[in-house]
């Protein structure tokens, strides 16, 4: 897919990826060589998103609470029958899995309309010793056919 920013591009940052080959698109920005793909969807987060900070290779990255990520996943997968973005969603989880709050997802999920998408995903991911294949992910995702999950 492609990274997304939050907030207008600035001049000196304009001029960088113009001059490291990026075109852009729209609110897109397009390395066709490299096949890197930006995109600056809106100027600011949406209400209730939270920012943390993590470092990556000694970078300090300001980045959307990877909480708000997954339920935004959920709420495409759910609202929008996108089984890719339920596919998203469970890898983050599976990546994050030692370090989430249960707590805070279930109340962001609630607030999105997505509390059973939340409980599908919990019971497929939590048990498992290893991360699901992609076949597996897959069939998991699109087993509700892109509707709500139904409560067990």
């Amino acid at each position: 897919g492609d990274l997304d920013f939050v907030g207008d591009v600035q001049t000196t940052v304009l001029s960088r990826l113009k001059t490291a080959g990026f075109k852009r698109t729209g609110r897109h920005w397009i390395h066709e060589q490299d096949q890197v793909f930006l995109e600056f969807p809106s100027t600011r987060l949406a209400d209730g998103e939270r920012l943390v900070v993590r470092i990556c290779y000694g970078v300090k990255l300001t980045i959307v609470d990877p909480h708000d990520l997954i339920v935004d996943r959920l709420a495409a997968w759910v609202h929008w029958r996108s089984s890719v973005d339920g596919v998203n969603a469970a890898l983050l989880v599976w990546s994050l899995r030692a370090e989430l709050s249960w707590r805070h997802l279930t109340k962001q999920a609630a607030a999105q309309g997505c509390s059973d998408a939340l409980a599908s995903l919990k019971q497929f991911i939590l048990p498992r010793r290893r991360k699901p294949s992609p076949s597996v992910l897959a069939r998991w995702a699109e087993s509700f056919g892109g509707k709500t999950p139904r409560r067990r």
